[in-house]
């Protein structure tokens, strides 16, 4: 399954992008014809030092852009890959607390954001990413985003925000735990409120201004949200055997989360092999309007007493959820 919604707020949340194009635009509009292969959601990312120069930090848009950052009192940092993410890059500058990361993609090309956190831990962010205003962030996540916006606006931006706040300092020492930490944190929230919400993924299709039919929009949100169940199935069943174990647990573990889209769900469902395919659309119209604990219920409960998966612990990270154990395939 595939997705193109990147979850975040703070300064990372302009990838949303990327995967919006990679999904949305190319697999919608044109079809499977380009087979196209785009990154799924990362729970958690990590940067790789770039120890050679990359060439597009060589190129004179970005030379420009860098430059334009110097002269606003950056300093520079390092170049960085995102492992799990390929075709991304960034380059990270410094200023007394303010944070600069010039980001490109061979789709979306350049876009910068500016940051600022608080000693208090909130997250200013100033962004000249072309989307990513329709998604919820964390009510410590303060966005400003201007798609139009130079550099040196965005600049005045945030600080007009942040004149009168106090900066956990980020430099080369630390920017790589710090963005990384950013990332976390800011999936986990999202996870918290139950990923994507329809309203959210509606309004990102409207202002891309991509002609799409509402079943086209709809397979692609369940798509998304089967990818998210995905996630937060191997991230959660890793920070289960972290507490409990694994050698003991002999069949196959996964988890129930508080909160989901039903659909997507029964369509989890389906891979865990509690269900069958051709039952997955009338379980849709059928159980559309229950809650996941009552969908799984129903179907834990449909089956022969000796083939229900057994409740065997709970995790909080990176959502909460129950996890079972299913003793047969």
């Amino acid at each position: 399954m595939l997705t193109f919604l990147q979850y975040v707020g703070g300064f990372i949340i302009a990838i949303i992008i990327i995967l919006f194009i990679g999904y949305l635009y190319l697999k919608i509009k044109f079809g499977k014809l380009l087979g196209v292969d785009p990154d799924n959601v990362p729970m958690m990312v990590h940067l790789n030092e770039d120890l050679v120069t990359p060439q597009w930090l060589e190129k004179p848009k970005s030379i420009k852009l860098i430059k334009q950052l110097e002269n606003l009192g950056f300093v520079r940092g390092k170049p960085y890959r995102i492992l799990e993410m390929h075709g991304v890059s960034l380059f990270s500058l410094f200023n007394n607390g303010y944070t600069a990361v010039v980001y490109t993609h061979p789709v979306v090309g350049l876009w910068t954001d500016i940051v600022f956190e608080t000693k208090d831990e909130y997250h200013y962010t100033a962004t000249n990413a072309p989307m990513g205003g329709e998604i919820n962030t964390s009510p410590k996540d303060i966005k400003i985003s201007d798609p139009s916006a130079s550099v040196e606006k965005l600049y005045s931006l945030i600080s007009e925000q942040t004149q009168d706040k106090q900066a956990i300092l980020v430099n080369n020492d630390n920017f790589r735990v710090f963005f990384e930490n950013a990332y976390k944190r800011e999936m986990s929230w999202k996870a918290s409120q139950g990923g994507i919400t329809r309203e959210e993924f509606s309004e990102i299709g409207k202002n891309a201004k991509i002609k799409i039919t509402e079943s086209n929009s709809e397979k692609a949100f369940i798509d998304t949200k089967l990818q998210e169940l995905e996630d937060w199935n191997e991230y959660g069943i890793v920070e289960f055997y972290k507490d409990n174990g694994e050698d003991e647990y002999n069949g196959n573990v996964f988890i129930v989360p508080e909160t989901s889209y039903p659909c997507a769900f029964i369509h989890y469902m389906e891979q865990q092999e509690m269900i069958e395919d051709e039952q997955v659309d009338e379980l849709c119209q059928m159980l559309k309007d229950k809650s996941i604990s009552k969908i799984f219920e129903t179907i834990n409960n449909s089956l022969s007493s000796e083939l229900r998966a057994n409740k065997i612990g709970k995790i909080t990270y990176p959502v909460k959820a129950d996890v079972y154990l299913k003793k047969w395939d």
